[in-house]
């Protein structure tokens, strides 16, 4: 161990890629991050630092010992690794070219009254995970953020976002799975959201909204739910800016110049009122511009089986609406266009589901276009089944069709829910399927 040690020769350095002054430096030294293991805090966040103390299982010569000694550092990008969170995801990339089979990460913590130990807080196993280099998309955009969350004057809300953020980011560089990859998309989203709530401290630091992200972020963190699928199909429409003030162009992203622009209907109500608000928004938005067609068309439509679910009530909504934040943040010009199989629920949805869809669909039904008729969707969101059901027929009677109902009746609740399913993007075959359920075959 004596040996070992005098490779740990200490110096005092600058530095040259931060606003510090002179300080200590040790090999494999970065500032504290309060996250990444169980007990962790904003109180951990020590000025003293953590270590980061490479493991090898296999031999190895001291000149590569002493080598990667000199270096003491690791990088992200082009960027050194300042936090605990930036060594993390440079582990890979330092591991695997130096032979190093895991690292144990230590914390300098306050124990026993006013004594520093060097706690052991994990251990991290060095595993190539190319999907890492996704992070670099919003990279300069969070180095920013933590740079004005961490400041002395800064909202309690903008650290708790931002530990959010690199508690999602640490685990997804021990796992590398979809559902962590989803949960850092779920932080982001939490994020801009809480800024957009903060006019006047983006405005005093100039701090821009997360730049969009690419496609690959979809495959990366469809982690096979039901949540999921739902989310991307409602983010494919383009619902972040009824989500927040932003303005999104081809490849940029920014805030209006006003924050209450009417628009932007996303409050705090549950995420079937949210719905509504949006749909309503946006098919009146759609009359007022006189649109030839409603703008509810998606590039991710969503299976007939994952809306049943929905309406039925067996989807983790509070999962579904922060997946839904952190999916609008996606490029949806550049995804290409995909159809969800219909499942083998098609059959249950109920006949109101089909008669609001079909009176609210983007693109003429069979060669005809269907105009946008308020009080349908204004008598489903106030639970009015029957009534929304009559406005309905009357108003796809007047088009040429014949319903094979009269009228229908839901309970209150479910006709709320059905109300705000009807955001959902669906398939010009599924289209099909609904009016086979509901339509009589015109002769």
């Amino acid at each position: 161990m004596i040996e070992g040690a005098v490779l740990f020769g200490s110096a005092a350095t600058r530095r040259l890629q931060g606003s510090g002054g002179s300080e200590v430096g040790y090999p494999f030294v970065t500032r504290a991050a309060g996250v990444g293991y169980p007990s962790a805090s904003g109180a951990d966040e020590t000025p003293r630092g953590e270590m980061w103390m490479p493991i090898w299982t296999a031999p190895v010569r001291i000149s590569e010992v002493a080598a990667l000694f000199s270096e003491g550092k690791a990088q992200v990008g082009r960027r050194i690794a300042k936090t605990g969170v930036d060594f993390s995801r440079a582990i890979a990339a330092l591991g695997t070219d130096r032979g190093v089979q895991s690292f144990c990460r230590y914390g300098f913590q306050v124990r026993n009254g006013l004594a520093y130990f060097a706690t052991p807080l994990s251990r991290w196993r060095v595993v190539s995970r190319p999907e890492a280099n996704l992070l670099f998309e919003f990279d300069h955009w969070l180095v920013r953020f933590r740079r004005e969350a961490t400041g002395n004057t800064s909202p309690a809300r903008m650290g708790q976002v931002l530990r959010a953020i690199e508690r999602a980011i640490m685990e997804f560089c021990q796992t590398g799975d979809a559902p962590r990859t989803a949960n850092i998309l779920i932080a982001l989203g939490e994020a801009e959201a809480t800024l957009a709530q903060s006019p006047q401290f983006r405005k005093k630091h100039i701090l821009k909204p997360i730049p969009l992200l690419s496609p690959k972020w979809l495959e990366a963190a469809n982690d096979g739910s039901v949540e999921f699928r739902l989310a991307a199909s409602l983010a494919s429409v383009g619902l972040r800016e009824n989500m927040e003030p932003v303005q999104v162009g081809a490849v940029w992203a920014g805030w209006l110049d006003t924050d209450t622009h009417p628009r932007v209907v996303w409050g705090h109500g549950s995420l079937t009122d949210n719905l509504i608000a949006v749909l309503s928004r946006r098919c009146m938005n759609a009359q007022q511009e006189q649109r030839k067609g409603l703008p509810l068309a998606g590039r991710y439509t969503t299976s007939l089986n994952d809306i049943y679910e929905f309406i039925a009530g067996n989807v983790d909504e509070r999962r579904l609406e922060g997946l839904l934040r952190g999916l609008t943040l996606i490029n949806w010009r550049l995804v290409q266009e995909s159809t969800q199989a219909t499942g083998d629920h098609e059959s249950l949805l109920p006949g109101l589901y089909a008669l609001l869809k079909l009176t609210h669909l983007p693109n003429p039904f069979s060669g005809i276009s269907i105009p946008y008729m308020p009080a349908i969707l204004v008598r489903a969101a106030a639970g009015d089944a029957s009534e929304a059901s009559r406005q309905a027929i009357r108003r796809l009677r007047g088009c040429g069709f014949i319903p094979a109902v009269e009228a229908i009746s839901e309970p209150a609740n479910v006709t709320h829910r059905i109300a705000g399913a009807v955001l959902f993007p669906i398939s010009k075959r599924q289209e099909a399927c609904l009016a086979e359920v509901i339509l009589r075959t015109r002769t």
